[in-house]
């Protein structure tokens, strides 16, 4: 009777071991993650290797650590004020990522012009129709599709045309606007990265034309963000192009990117100026990263900036809502009309 009670015991004794380790093992990935997690918040995407680290994302960390402040919890060793600090650690991250990526409150905002972007990611022929179905009804009064493909094709423009919109191609981009376009043409094509300038007439709404610029960046992961951005700066400068109102598109780059700072310096994020709802974009079902965005000017009168789930595709898509423009200088010369 005594050799069996001594067994049992030290089976009890390893499997207390063997819980302990596992605690002790679970705070421990817990603290690593979360200094990765620093790591990529605090460097961003300046540096490939830190690239990977800034693309972690939070809503999925903050379980985790979580967990890693339960098992500090059940240490026999361990020391409260060490367990609330972890806590108090985990509800922070948490509170900032909902500060920084949930507005509960619209603001707002009538008699807007409408502007609507999506990246369907090249639709087929076969699921081209369903895409239209899921952009006509928005109703927009300029929509910006990058990747168009075959929803923008020849059999199918006459439709979008019969709805009030003339569509016009720049490279990889698709507009489809109610009023006049007067320029619209691809600057930048080379290995994956495209820039278009697009110019939009629309004095008689906002006072003044618009100019957009459209982007489409590489989303292969092992391409550094930055070198991505340094490569584009100087030929975007070299061209002496007119000053974007509105940059928009599928960037490839999260929200808080370092590289798309460096791009395009001064202008301001339209979530950040105007946004409502929760700010991911990618992938459509799960939005966890923030990749398809739009940066405004300071003569760019924002009053409104949301994510749409179209119920198809991987992408949401981006809504926008702009009040009169800064009024065009009356000594500036006439417009003329371009398309491309």
């Amino acid at each position: 009777m005594t050799g069996g009670c001594g067994d049992e015991g030290a089976a009890r004794s390893v499997l207390d071991r063997l819980v302990s380790g596992l605690r002790v093992l679970g705070f421990i990935v817990a603290l690593g993650a979360l200094a990765i997690w620093l790591v990529g918040s605090l460097a961003s995407d300046r540096w490939l290797w830190t690239q990977w680290f800034a693309w972690i994302p939070t809503p999925l960390l903050l379980p985790g650590l979580a967990v890693g402040v339960a098992a500090a919890a059940t240490l026999r060793r361990r020391r409260l004020w060490w367990v609330a600090g972890c806590a108090a650690l985990v509800l922070s991250i948490g509170g900032a990522h909902l500060a920084s990526r949930w507005r509960p409150v619209a603001p707002a905002c009538r008699e807007a012009f409408r502007i609507v972007h999506w990246n369907p990611a090249a639709p087929g022929p076969r699921t081209a129709d369903a895409y239209r179905a899921a952009l006509l009804p928005l109703d927009p009064d300029l929509l910006l599709v990058s990747n168009d493909w075959w929803l923008f094709g020849r059999l199918r423009a006459g439709r979008w045309e019969e709805a009030g919109r003339r569509v016009i191609h720049a490279g990889p981009f698709a507009i489809a606007s109610k009023v006049p376009v007067l320029e619209a043409r691809l600057v930048v094509a080379s290995e994956q990265r495209y820039v278009a300038v697009v110019r939009i007439d629309t004095r008689e709404t906002l006072g003044r034309p618009l100019t957009i610029w459209l982007v489409d960046f590489p989303s292969d992961g092992r391409r550094s963000r930055m070198e991505i951005a340094r490569s584009v700066a100087p030929r975007l400068a070299a061209l002496d192009l007119p000053e974007p109102d509105l940059v928009i598109g599928d960037f490839n780059m999260d929200a808080g990117s370092a590289a798309t700072a460096a791009l395009f310096p001064g202008l301001r994020n339209a979530f950040a100026v105007a946004g409502a709802g929760y700010a991911g974009s990618f992938p459509r079902q799960l939005p966890l990263w923030h990749i398809d965005r739009a940066l405004v000017g300071a003569r760019l009168d924002l009053c409104g900036y949301r994510l749409l789930d179209p119920g198809i595709g991987r992408h949401r898509m981006q809504e926008l809502l702009i009040r009169a423009l800064e009024r065009i200088d009356a000594a500036a010369p006439p417009l003329r009309e371009r398309g491309s």
